[in-house]
């Protein structure tokens, strides 16, 4: 496909749904990439999390927010929880959106994925 038929379908788009065509090349984007990560022998090492997971569920024009908080968290080795990892993760995503206050209340997080059994299992299938 052309860039200039990209532009075009875009465009069409964005006035059919009533969205702003810079979110929607967003998304055709982010699509394609999730396409190519999903064909990569890292697919299973990735977790989609965030608004740019609502968005792909319940459609972009439905979205309340823009800001695309997609934040993959890569497994670690043997699928296991390497806390000290996920915190540092977690730390540097509310950092990087001003939302240090909601982690600073929330430490007991980490605790219930390491101790609860069922989200462990979770942990592990994603």
């Amino acid at each position: 496909m052309t860039s200039e038929k990209l532009k075009g379908k875009i465009k069409s788009f964005s006035e059919k749904s009533n969205l702003k065509a810079q979110e929607v090349l967003q998304m055709y984007f982010f699509e394609r990439f999730l396409t190519r990560l999903e064909k990569s022998k890292y697919r299973a090492k990735f977790i989609i999390k965030g608004g740019f997971l609502i968005s792909s569920i319940i459609g972009i024009q439905n979205r309340t927010t823009m800001d695309y908080d997609i934040y993959m968290i890569f497994k670690l080795k043997n699928d296991k929880i390497n806390v000290n990892n996920l915190k540092q993760a977690i730390l540097e995503t509310a950092k990087n959106r001003n939302s240090m206050e909601e982690i600073l209340e929330s430490k007991e997080i980490l605790e219930d994925i390491k101790n609860n059994e069922y989200l462990n299992k979770q942990w592990n299938i994603y």
